[in-house]
């Protein structure tokens, strides 16, 4: 991956703008499945992606608390 900033101070705000659009994309797959509304697709796939997302925002929510450790 190309880093934009160099040291974890200047990628806080950026890793910080990945994380909540991590969440909103999340948490609308989930909206999707709690409604078992999928519309076009089926609702394994949607709960697929939505495992995904979330396990990915988790992931970097902990990237980001031992970043702020580091800092």
């Amino acid at each position: 991956s190309i880093i934009v900033f160099r040291g974890a101070n200047n990628q806080l705000p950026l890793l910080t703008t990945v994380f909540l659009m991590q969440i909103i994309i999340s948490l609308n797959f989930w909206r999707y499945v709690i409604t078992d509304n999928p519309g076009e697709t089926s609702i394994s796939i949607i709960m697929f992606n939505a495992f995904v997302f979330s396990l990915m925002s988790f992931s970097m929510l902990i990237l980001i608390i031992r970043l702020k450790r580091i800092i």
